[in-house]
């Protein structure tokens, strides 16, 4: 399959942001439960295995914030893309070479001597038994 589906690409990201949003909600209720046990007696393994779960929470949130982010910026770019080549396929944007400048060497033309507009260019050679002029 070569072509990206530009709007799952988009939902999909978007979907991830929610499900960030829905984990830091987790996040915060972890941290008040881990509060609450901790002011209880023998609730230490609990306490301990609710501050690893944050941990690694805090983890899944950003590996999510982060696909998201690349899979909106891959979104973006294509996008971008998309409307360069068709603003250039419509002739909107146009691409003119870059113009060199230097000292044209025009050969072969010994034959249009005659032609006033080319004897500048083309070498009166002495050779030929006729002065420059």
């Amino acid at each position: 399959m070569n072509s990206i589906y530009l709007n799952r690409v988009q939902a999909v990201g978007e979907q991830l942001l929610g499900q960030m949003l829905v984990l830091e909600d987790i996040l915060e209720e972890l941290g008040e439960i881990d509060r609450i046990i901790q002011e209880m007696s023998f609730t230490v393994e609990a306490s301990l295995l609710i501050r690893k779960s944050r941990a690694e929470l805090d983890k899944e949130i950003y590996m999510i914030h982060q696909m998201s982010e690349c899979l909106l910026k891959i979104a973006e770019t294509y996008m971008k893309t998309e409307r360069r080549i068709t603003a250039q396929y419509d002739m909107e944007d146009l691409w003119h070479p870059r113009t060199r400048f230097g000292i044209s060497r025009i050969t072969g033309l010994e034959g249009y001597r005659s032609i006033t507009c080319l004897r500048n260019y083309i070498a009166v050679q002495k050779s030929d038994g006729e002065g420059e002029g």
